[in-house]
This record gives C-alpha cells, sequence and structure tokens, in this order.
C-alpha cells in the first residue's frame, strides 16, 4: 500500500509539472530564468537530504561528466521546451506524451544492445505513437491548428528525457547513490541555465511578475524534488518495471489538472487517443 501511494504522489507530482509552468507563464516570467530556479529550489532541497544522509556529491570527472549531460539535456532543455510549449497548448496534453520517455528508452537502449525488443515492444511503441498522433487531429486535445508545431515541438521533452534515462543506465557512474546524483543534475541544470538567464537579461521582467512567479518557482522546485525522492525510493524497493507504472498516473494526472486548474475542454477524440496511449504503454513495460 505504501508503494502504491509513493507511485501515486510521484505521478501526481510530474502530472502538475505543466500545469504550474502554465501558471508561472501568465506571471510573466521568461524561460530561463523560471528553469534554472525551480531545478536550484529542488537541487538545494536534495542537496541537504544528502548532506544530512552524511554524504557529499563528488566532483571527480566522471560524475560532473554524468551530472552535466543529465541536467542539461535530460532537465535544462526539456523544460524550457515545457515552458515555451504551455504557453500555446492545454496542459493535459503533454500528459498523453510523457509516456513516450519509457518506449524511447527501451528502443533506444535496444538499438544499443542493452535491451531486447519483442514484437509486443513494437506494437506498443506504433499504438502509442498512433494515440499521441491523435491527440493531435482535429477534435482532440489542440485547441487550434495553429498550435501543431508548438504541440509537434513538445515530443522533443520526452525524447529528451529519453535520452538522460539511457545515458544513466550504460555511463552511471559505479559506487553513487540515486539521490546523490538527483542532486547534482539539478545543481548542474540549475548551474547552467541561470548565467544564460542572466546573459540574455531574462531576470528583467517587471517586479509584479516576480511577486505572481515566486510561489510557483517554489511550487514547482518541491514538486521536482518530491517525485526525484519517491521515483527514487521507488526504484530500490520495487525495482523499473513496477515504477515504470507511474506513466499511466502522469498522463491520467495531467489531463485531470488541466480540466481541474484551466477549465480545459478536450474533443471527443481524446478519449481514445489515452486508450491507446495507455495500451502502447503497457504493451511496452508488461513483463511475463
Amino acid at each position: 500500500m505504501i508503494d502504491m501511494l509513493a507511485l501515486l504522489g510521484c505521478g501526481l507530482a510530474w502530472g502538475a509539472t505543466p500545469t504550474v509552468v502554465k501558471f508561472a507563464g501568465r506571471a510573466g516570467v521568461q524561460v530561463l530564468a523560471f528553469s534554472g530556479l525551480q531545478a536550484l529550489v529542488a537541487g538545494v532541497v536534495l542537496g541537504a537530504l544528502v548532506l544530512f544522509r552524511g554524504r557529499r556529491i563528488p566532483l571527480n570527472r566522471a560524475h560532473l561528466r554524468y551530472c552535466a549531460f543529465a541536467g542539461i539535456a535530460g532537465m535544462g532543455l526539456p523544460n524550457a521546451l515545457l515552458f515555451m510549449g504551455m504557453r500555446h497548448v492545454p496542459a493535459g496534453l503533454f500528459g498523453l506524451m510523457a509516456p513516450l520517455s519509457p518506449i524511447l528508452t527501451t528502443l533506444g537502449l535496444a538499438a544499443m544492445g542493452v535491451e531486447t525488443v519483442t514484437r509486443r515492444v513494437w506494437l506498443g511503441s506504433a499504438v502509442a505513437f498512433l494515440g499521441i498522433a491523435l491527440a493531435m487531429a482535429p477534435g482532440a486535445s489542440l485547441p487550434a491548428p495553429e498550435a501543431l508545431p508548438w504541440a509537434a515541438a513538445l515530443m522533443l521533452v520526452p525524447a529528451c528525457y529519453a535520452a538522460a534515462n539511457i545515458v544513466g543506465t550504460v555511463g552511471r557512474p559505479a559506487g553513487t547513490d540515486s539521490i546523490t546524483l538527483a542532486a547534482g543534475t539539478l545543481l548542474a541544470c540549475a548551474g547552467a541555465l541561470l548565467p544564460l538567464a542572466l546573459l540574455f537579461g531574462q531576470f528583467a521582467a517587471p517586479p509584479g511578475a516576480w511577486v505572481q512567479a515566486a510561489p510557483w518557482v517554489l511550487v514547482q522546485g518541491g514538486l521536482q524534488a518530491t517525485a526525484f525522492l519517491l521515483y527514487f525510493g521507488l526504484l530500490g524497493r520495487r525495482g523499473g518495471v513496477f515504477t515504470s507504472q507511474v506513466g499511466y498516473i502522469i498522463t491520467l494526472a495531467g489531463l485531470a489538472w488541466g480540466v481541474a486548474l484551466f477549465g480545459e475542454r478536450h474533443g471527443w477524440l481524446t478519449l481514445p487517443a489515452v486508450a491507446l496511449v495507455l495500451l502502447g504503454l503497457w504493451l511496452v513495460t508488461v513483463r511475463k
């Protein structure tokens, strides 16, 4: 029961991310500034936990290289894309795209010879992609055809997550626990994005905008830290197969948050699109 609640909490936290990003965007803050600050908040929270446990974040070349790639390609770039895209598409649409991450991870590891791809996995991948394509069709989740390029760009977000997952599988530094790597990854993301935000003047928003956005920075940082704690705890106790089921909750939670907080209304094609995405995810992650 505890692990089921942890899985639910993790999915709700990650499923809420597009909604929080949408609120911050309405306040008028810029992409790099928000992304860097929320990563800093989450990194400081997890870093404090690492120190509390009597450990430290290693600073050798292998760890710095891993954290830099995971922080920039796995967090900084997708967070920036998500922040920009949420200004043009419903928050619930990204929930339908989130399951692409474990699917693309499985296919990428198969291409490297780490995983074996069965016919079931290929079928599941095709079904999930069909569901996402259906979600972008007229009568589904997009408010207008003009938003289609932004929806297509958002597909790069789970692709970035998958790239980070693959590097984490084949290039993870030995002898370091997951929470320490997560803290290092978040701090590396903040260290890359915040100087860029200063360079491009993205902190120049009106003071009122930052007053409105500050709570959302803290909320998103807390959500990131909480999701990482729950996710890595589940990985350690139950393994990857059980933990991968968080994709179902992210999909449903993303749609539910958008409806509850923004009054988003999806077309009749959204229901079969959700069914196809969840069926595809099940086919890819289920084990005999």
